[in-house]
């Protein structure tokens, strides 16, 4: 466009030069740059449009429930191909066969076999709380672009897609437990008629532990980041839950810790259903006279998980809410 105006000011481009390193040689110097600046005052130039008028505010959005019930489709297609696949059915499968062998029978033994029974609870509670843990972990940060192009935009709000992340994963989490117990149950000689009760009790576990999953995943919004820090988190859980220390016989100051491990409680009411229902009251008293397990009983025990359970999904909610990550860079 400007090849016209500088030729009419007697600066046409010359042949067999580009009009770019033709103008760069009219403006190297000064008196040039003054010439041109000086024409370009008192040129005639072309009106600019005036502004246009502001659109319209976009429509609100949608109601809630209509947002969840459009986005839980989606939620429950993606945990599904996530949690329910080929590999994990196998892993669960192998890994109740293994359970089921070293701990053969070990129900119809009791209370001879006491020590191993408890042991045998121990590993159920501690790995239907790795599992769906680790299960979760890579939820956000998987979605995290997706997120972070949807929130920008304004499609939903936050609350919709966490409330539909929340109902979609809460059948699916328990498809692996009832594949486990049905091989590892029957092995293992365990009462058949407690299995609703400690089915019941560990789905509680199941989601406590989704949701601690679900706060790290938020928290960290990095697979990478995460898994370290999950570990470090159960490591915790665990340890101080009552089966690897006494936590009774250390210092006030530590042994607090284990009223907020999800473990105490867990273990104290599986532990007294698996025992004390068929066994007795005496047999339970004597399986948990080396542990320090919760014996506060079922209410305070439930109502200690199910507490924790809301109390994660709210810190993880607010945390999706809140964080800088999912903002584009």
């Amino acid at each position: 466009d400007a090849v016209d105006p500088f030729a009419k000011r007697g600066k046409p481009v010359p042949e067999l030069w580009t009009p770019t390193d033709h103008y760069i040689e009219v403006l190297s110097s000064a008196a040039a740059c003054d010439e041109v600046c000086e024409i370009w005052k008192t040129s005639e130039h072309p009106v600019a449009p005036g502004r246009s008028p502001k659109p319209p505010s976009s429509s609100p959005m949608p109601p809630e429930l209509y947002q969840v019930r459009v986005l839980l489709p989606r939620s429950f297609m993606r945990i599904k191909r996530s949690y329910l696949t080929r590999l994990n059915f196998k892993l669960h499968i192998s890994l109740a066969l293994v359970f089921g062998i070293v701990y053969f029978s070990v129900g119809r033994k009791m209370p001879k076999s006491l020590n191993d029974y408890v042991s045998a609870i121990f590993f159920i509670v501690a790995h239907w709380s790795w599992s769906p843990l680790f299960q979760g972990l890579n939820n956000f940060p998987r979605d995290k672009e997706m997120l972070t192009k949807e929130k920008s935009s304004k499609v939903y709000e936050i609350r919709s897609y966490f409330t539909s992340q929340v109902l979609a994963e809460a059948p699916l989490l328990l498809v692996l437990p009832l594949v486990f117990f049905a091989i590892m149950w029957p092995m293992a000689g365990f009462d058949v008629w407690v299995f609703p009760q400690v089915f019941l009790l560990m789905a509680v576990n199941i989601q406590v532990c989704s949701s601690l999953s679900m706060l790290v995943s938020a928290v960290c919004m990095d697979a990478d980041m995460a898994i370290p820090t999950a570990i470090v988190v159960m490591v915790l859980e665990m340890c101080s839950g009552g089966y690897f220390a006494d936590m009774r016989l250390l210092p006030w100051w530590i042994s607090w810790i284990r009223f907020v491990s999800f473990y105490f409680y867990t273990f104290g009411s599986v532990t007294r259903t698996l025992v004390t229902v068929p066994f007795g009251e005496e047999a339970h008293e004597q399986a948990i006279s080396r542990y320090s397990f919760s014996d506060l009983g079922y209410v305070y025990e439930v109502g200690a998980l199910l507490v924790q359970t809301v109390i994660f999904r709210l810190l993880s909610y607010v945390v999706l809410r809140t964080t800088k990550k999912l903002r584009f860079s």
